[in-house]
């Protein structure tokens, strides 16, 4: 599991860095029919779609979250077919989410996005 924060650099605000580093990834790692969303988690969220993966000994299954300025990717590789495998990426999402306080997104109280 990564957390990544972003801040304000260059005439782009970490807000914008994160949606950029979020699509990125969303092209090379999540691609199309592979990934289904995860809703009521994030500003956006997706995961690989367990059914399109056939099971083999060891599952990939991952989970992308953009939350603010800050992108978590949650990778589990192991034995568990990919339904369960899935369930469980996706119940660490949710917790890792109810961790990141709101401080942790924005500074100044939530004023001002970075």
């Amino acid at each position: 599991m990564t957390f990544h924060r972003y801040d304000h650099f260059v005439g782009k605000t970490g807000t914008d860095r994160a949606r950029d580093t979020f699509d990125e990834t969303l092209g090379t790692d999540f691609r199309g029919s592979w990934r289904q969303t995860l809703t009521s988690l994030g500003d956006q969220a997706v995961i690989h779609d367990p059914a399109k993966l056939p099971p083999n000994p060891v599952n990939r299954i991952g989970a992308l979250i953009l939350q603010a300025n800050v992108v978590v990717h949650i990778t589990y590789e192991g034995a568990l077919p990919p339904g369960p495998a899935a369930h469980e990426v996706e119940r660490l999402a949710r917790q890792a989410m109810s961790e990141i306080g709101p401080s942790f997104h924005h500074r100044l109280l939530g004023l001002v996005q970075v």
